[in-house]
């Protein structure tokens, strides 16, 4: 009985327990689906933004 007074007390332990493991499995889950980017990806993805800006306003000057 793992120490504890009853068997029933084992049983509570066990659903909360299984209940703990489930929430932490989701919170893990949660945590690989989201995409994880660094300083130096941010970086890039701010000057391919710019670079893209440019080229909208080189295109608007040329037809000028």
């Amino acid at each position: 009985m793992l120490g504890h007074h009853s068997i029933q007390q084992t049983e509570e332990y066990a659903v909360t327990e299984q209940q703990a493991i489930g929430r932490e499995m989701q919170r893990l889950r949660r945590g690989l689906d989201t995409p994880i980017l660094d300083e130096n990806a941010l970086k890039l993805a701010k000057l391919e933004a710019e670079l893209m800006e440019l080229r909208k306003h080189m295109a608007y000057v040329e037809k000028t």
